[in-house]
């Protein structure tokens, strides 16, 4: 996204780095005989009768002030946008000066303004001073995204009407936005009755679609579908998708049962993905995490582990971390722990934005670092696209369906399949591909 840039300049109060701290001067430069003096630490100030160089202490602290530089500058840009990702280099609209630690994060999660200190060198000397900036609030100029919009919806006579149940929206910025339709069904009575279905955010930005309600009376019967999907040998999996640098594996929970490793291990497995804890309402650990860790682990396969979860808050978040962490106990794994984010369905349940979804990603990262380990994010094709704002930030499993997937971003394991099959495992399974590095 683009940002504009009114140019503004905004002078810096400097001061020497020698003398053990520093208080601001305000005004462009310290040339009157009565300048201002900021106290830093609270904010109060009170007027010097002082000209040229200062050396003064404030309410009792050992701050000192000096004149800045005759001609040093800084351009802020003017419109910095909260919740973006900014490093300290592009906030700056020019200078003629040359900053240290430009690749620094700054913060822009609230609006307002904000205070940073900064060190630089100008015409060979080296100073530190305070930067002012202000985060403005977020332009939102983009439409609510629509994961399921359905063009027709099959209702059983007489049952209650909730178009809430049948679609699923988020929006980037607006953690609420609004569902409405026109039309009206009546399920008393069989018929097809038309809809123009509306999703719209808090600052106007609006999808719409039409879609048809069939009110029908079921006829009885059923069952259950029968499967018809094809299942993939892990043996042909491997050959129909050769690689010098390929690593070949599977991904597996409770849903697996009792896994024969040594079987999967002879039928040329190298690794194995394995779910170590789940939160969807309920935080468990997988009841079968621990066997499948000692048994991939003592039949030689590399290991991963991996969190399913719908967490939307932080605090809740890292404690749930905090929480598989003890069942892993400081163990190695051969991969970087991955965060699972894939309840779609009624995306809207959550009363999450996207932005904010993406910042779950960002908690999660950040707290397995704390514990020794890097992240990873799993995601659709589809997913990837709409939601993961990724940037090359950490590294991707990619799940596609597909004989070759089409997806353009990088990725360091494709899950290619759902419906695998191989010795040791009763039932289907994921295949997966490692792309050595």
């Amino acid at each position: 996204m683009k940002l504009s840039c009114i140019r503004t300049i905004i002078y810096l109060s400097l001061f020497l780095p020698l003398l053990g701290g520093f208080v601001i001067l305000s005004g462009l430069k310290a040339r009157a005989k009565t300048i201002t003096v900021t106290n830093v630490l609270d904010g109060t100030a009170e007027a010097v009768e002082k000209a040229g160089y200062l050396g003064l202490a404030v309410e009792e602290t050992s701050w000192y002030a000096y004149r800045e530089p005759e001609d040093a500058y800084i351009e802020v840009k003017a419109h910095i946008q909260q919740g973006a990702d900014y490093t300290l280099k592009e906030i700056i609209a020019d200078t003629n000066t040359n900053i240290f630690g430009e690749d620094s994060p700054i913060d822009t999660k609230e609006t307002g303004d904000y205070r940073i200190i900064i060190t630089y060198e100008y015409e060979g000397d080296i100073y530190k001073g305070m930067l002012n900036y202000t985060v403005s609030p977020e332009i939102d100029n983009e439409a609510p995204i629509i994961f399921k919009g359905p063009k027709s919806i099959n209702v059983p006579n007489g049952k209650a009407f909730d178009i809430d149940a049948y679609v699923s929206y988020g929006d980037y910025i607006d953690a609420h936005p609004s569902l409405t339709y026109t039309g009206s069904v009546n399920t008393a009575v069989n018929g097809s009755y038309p809809l123009k279905i509306t999703v719209s955010d808090a600052s106007g930005n609006a999808q719409s679609w039409n879609c048809t309600v069939n009110v029908y009376t079921p006829s009885g019967g059923g069952g259950e579908t029968p499967d018809t999907r094809a299942r993939t040998q892990f043996e042909d999996f491997k050959l129909s998708h050769p690689g010098e640098n390929y690593e070949y594996g599977i991904d597996v929970s409770k849903w697996q049962g009792n896994i024969d490793f040594d079987a999967v291990k002879a039928a040329g497995c190298d690794f194995v993905m394995m779910r170590i804890s789940r939160y969807d309402g309920e935080l468990i650990i997988d009841p079968y995490f621990e066997r499948n860790f000692t048994e991939a682990k003592r039949v030689g396969m590399k290991v991963g582990v991996y969190m399913y979860t719908t967490d939307v808050h932080e605090n809740e978040l890292r404690s749930h971390i905090d929480f598989f962490m003890q069942a892993l106990n400081g163990r190695e794994v051969d991969f970087p722990i991955v965060f699972d984010w894939e309840s779609w369905g009624r995306f809207q349940q959550y009363g999450v934005s996207i932005r904010e979804l993406n910042r779950m990603m960002d908690v999660f990262e950040n707290q397995c670092e704390k514990y020794g380990y890097t992240a990873m994010l799993y995601g659709s094709k589809n997913y990837l696209n709409l939601v993961w704002d990724v940037k090359d930030r950490y590294p991707v499993w990619l799940a596609h369906y597909t004989a070759n997937t089409d997806y353009a971003g990088d990725y360091i394991m494709w899950q290619a399949s759902s419906t695998g099959k191989i010795p040791g495992i009763a039932g289907d399974v994921d295949l997966d591909i490692y792309y050595r590095r």
